[in-house]
């Protein structure tokens, strides 16, 4: 594939600019849209309920392609496009939440549905086009891809009250060696990972395209290697620590009731939605020195709060020992002595892993493997 950079663009092609020792295409419109659709399949694919979490590591390959051939302007689009496609993919459940349990009209659902994924295509569009911006004032966009993503990332979960879902690394939730690193990055550290290895992977297949020179594209190929070795190196070694631990343990029982939206709410279903609690904690059995209830018991401001009146002494005197609350999706609970030890959500951020980890050493334990079911 030859490509000649002073010759003019015909008809229809995204603008592109030389930049020395990069591969550039001129992408027909056409072909720019369904690279950028194709990103977007990828990524849904990455996620629950295809869970194809190895696709992560490959799936922003054709963004960045769109990112070396188009202007800022037009990789805004495409980016934006590629965005909506994985929304519309991915999120497509709102449009039965708020009709059914928002009773809106099925259209003003579909209006918000798509709304919400319009915004959130924002942000792969405004990563399309700072890469392009970058590279087209000769600065190197491929060292800042990962970067850039994952300060986005991080924008999203607090802007406008934040939406945390989608993040990149939450789609190696199936591989428990690769997402060890967590307990030191966070999720974030996860997905800044999944895009440097889609970044240097674009870089060899790139250098290869152009160059036709085997080496100089394996060597970002093994850089790549080297980084998702690294990483499920320390994993395994992070789960090694933890299981040959002389420390003493704390068995914990984590208590889901599966209560229905239509119900969980409801002050008449109640006392069932207790019972079928009551009855799960039973069956953890006694060899539990906590037991941990899912926050779809009731509707807390705090975890004092949480149980009904006259419930907390029932709770308290079973065999398995105290009982907590959970809320906001973390993990959190009671020793047998009546001690709170600290929630942190499945993949913590660097803060909250240090609280749990000093928290549990300082009881002579260690703390639980992240996404490890004991």
């Amino acid at each position: 594939m030859r490509f000649a950079p002073q010759t003019p663009l015909p008809p229809g092609t995204a603008n592109c600019e030389e930049i020395p020792g990069m591969l550039r295409l001129s992408l027909p419109d056409r072909k720019a849209i369904l690279l950028s659709g194709a990103a977007g399949l990828l990524l849904t694919l990455s996620f629950p309920v295809y869970s194809v979490g190895p696709l992560a590591w490959a799936s922003l390959l054709p963004l960045l392609f769109v990112v070396q051939s188009a202007q800022p302007a037009t990789c805004f689009k495409l980016g934006w496009f590629a965005g909506l496609v994985q929304g519309l993919t991915l999120l497509y459940w709102i449009v039965f939440v708020v009709n059914h349990y928002g009773n809106l009209p099925f259209v003003a659902s579909v209006a918000v549905c798509f709304l919400l994924v319009a915004y959130l295509a924002l942000y792969p569009g405004f990563f399309c086009a700072g890469l392009s911006w970058l590279r087209t004032r000769g600065l190197p966009w491929l060292l800042a891809t990962p970067f850039l993503w994952v300060a986005l990332e991080h924008t999203r979960g607090w802007l406008f009250s934040g939406f945390p879902w989608e993040n990149l690394g939450y789609s190696q939730y199936r591989f428990l060696s690769l997402i060890q690193l967590a307990d030191l990055t966070g999720v974030a550290g996860i997905s800044f990972l999944l895009v440097a290895v889609n970044a240097l992977l674009f870089q060899g297949l790139a250098t290869f395209m152009e160059r036709r020179k085997i080496l100089a594209s394996i060597v970002p190929v093994a850089l790549a290697a080297a980084i998702i070795l690294g990483q499920y190196g320390y994993g395994r070694w992070r789960l090694g620590t933890l299981e040959t631990s002389s420390s003493a343990s704390i068995k914990v029982s984590l208590i889901q009731g599966n209560i229905s939206q239509e119900t969980k709410w409801e002050p008449a279903f109640q006392q069932a939605t207790l019972e079928r609690y009551l009855r799960l904690t039973r069956e953890a059995g006694s060899s539990a020195g906590s037991s941990s209830w899912s926050s779809s018991l009731s509707r807390p401001r705090s975890s004092s709060e949480a149980l009904p009146s006259g419930v907390r002494g029932t709770a308290s005197g079973f065999t398995t020992g105290p009982i907590s609350l959970t809320t906001g999706g973390g993990l959190g609970g009671t020793t047998t002595r009546g001690t709170s030890f600290p929630s942190a959500s499945t993949f913590p951020s660097r803060a909250s892993s240090s609280l749990s980890t000093a928290w549990w050493r300082r009881r002579g334990t260690s703390p639980p493997a992240i996404g490890r079911r004991s």
